[in-house]
């Protein structure tokens, strides 16, 4: 019988392209035996006429464990986290520096009064449970809205500046976030610039730094362009005066240790990226008064550099629990299954360490229980549900994460 491999897209494609990824994906897979520890692995696929000419999928559930590869093998795709949309009204227009340019994935102003763009977000983040969020976005607005707001705090409730704020003021304004593979890093970060800009009541800039930050573009240089990367950065935030969020993901690829004893080009070339690395970010915070807080995600924050995780406020995204499990099952079938049913799928739900990720319950059971239920214009069945909740496959943990 055929089977379905499912991957969800970072962005949106047209249904035209859905093929041209396909047929890349088939290429790159074909003959290959996948079993649970490949849920979670991304695959960049590069062809002229997708936007950008790259886009980046994410596999994140098999039919069973051990699945080959064939032609027989269908696949399905549906939309990741996709970036903040296109600037509205009352967001300018940016012109993106060319030494950032050929180094970032996304660059959009994110307007305060864009009320589809706000609820979008706002309802996404609500459905991420188990996690810091609430924690992170405060800490990101909070940054964002500069040092005088910190100073009028503390001489508001003091009388002067606390030497605590002073240390705030002092520091790198840099957000990281770890945990394994599916537990809404990014999802958070994609969203949480349409939240910061209704908070602060003005445009925000966001950036993501693509994947070519820590691919042959800039470590071929030995970290050359790191520096002017940033510093890109931060003359397009003051120009413009605009508060700005700029995301890496998977920063263990730039950002590991430099403590390695192996003498290669390779190795000496990582050095290079690290040192240039914590100058730029340095350099930003002490060149412009404009609000700019750099947030990172790793999947293994045991191999970034000591001086990297010196500089950051950390935040430890964990596996949902059974009742987090229980409140994601709740918020997206409550209204079209039965408690009872439900009670039984996050009961089946359990299982030992490893725990299933969010987006391992997002899209091997709950995804898959509505697309295939409407497929068949049908109500959701309890017994396939069920099904799915037993055999829902944990993306494995990361080693030194």
């Amino acid at each position: 019988m055929p089977t379905a491999l499912l991957f969800a897209v970072d962005g949106h494609l047209e249904p035209g392209l859905t093929r041209v990824v396909e047929a890349d994906l088939r290429r790159q897979l074909d003959g290959l035996r996948l079993d649970g520890a490949a849920v979670g692995t991304a695959f960049e696929v590069r062809d002229a006429r997708l936007p950008g000419h790259r886009v980046l999928v994410r596999l994140t559930a098999l039919p069973a464990p051990g699945v080959v590869v064939d032609d027989r093998t269908s696949f399905e795709f549906s939309a990741e986290a996709s970036p903040p949309a296109a600037p509205g009204p009352g967001a300018p227009s940016v012109e993106v520096p060319p030494e950032l340019a050929q180094y970032a994935s996304v660059v959009v102003t994110v307007p305060p009064d864009d009320a589809q763009a706000l609820a979008r977000s706002a309802a996404r983040i609500d459905g991420l449970l188990g996690i810091p969020k609430d924690a992170v976005i405060a800490d990101v607005v909070s940054r964002l809205r500069g040092r005088g707001w910190l100073a009028e705090w503390s001489r508001r409730h003091y009388g002067r500046l606390i030497p605590g704020a002073d240390d705030v003021l002092r520091s790198t304004s840099f957000v990281l976030l770890t945990g394994d593979p599916g537990t809404g890093k990014s999802v958070l970060v994609h969203h949480l610039p349409p939240v910061a800009a209704r908070r602060l009541n003005r445009p925000v800039l966001f950036v993501q730094l693509s994947e070519r930050l820590r691919g042959s573009g800039i470590q071929g240089r030995a970290g050359t362009d790191v520096v002017g990367v940033l510093d890109a950065i931060g003359r397009m935030a003051e120009r413009y005066g605009l508060p700005t969020v700029v995301f890496l993901d998977e920063a263990e690829a730039v950002a590991s240790s430099r403590g390695s004893t192996d003498g290669s080009s390779g190795a000496q070339e990582n050095v290079a990226v690290v040192d240039a690395l914590i100058v730029g970010l340095d350099r930003v915070f002490a060149r412009t008064d404009i609000p700019v807080v750099f947030v990172m995600a790793t999947n293994l924050a045991g191999r970034m550099d000591p001086a990297v995780l010196r500089r950051a406020t950390v935040y430890r995204f964990e596996r949902p629990s059974a009742a987090d499990r229980h409140a994601i099952l709740v918020r997206a079938l409550g209204d079209a299954v039965d408690m009872a049913v439900l009670e039984q799928v996050a009961a089946a739900l359990e299982r030992p360490e490893p725990r299933l990720t969010a987006a391992d319950l997002l899209n091997q059971v709950i995804v898959r229980a509505v697309r295939e239920a409407a497929h068949h214009d049908r109500p959701i069945d309890p017994e396939h549900l069920l099904h799915l909740a037993r055999t829902a496959v944990a993306t494995a943990p990361v080693a030194g994460g």
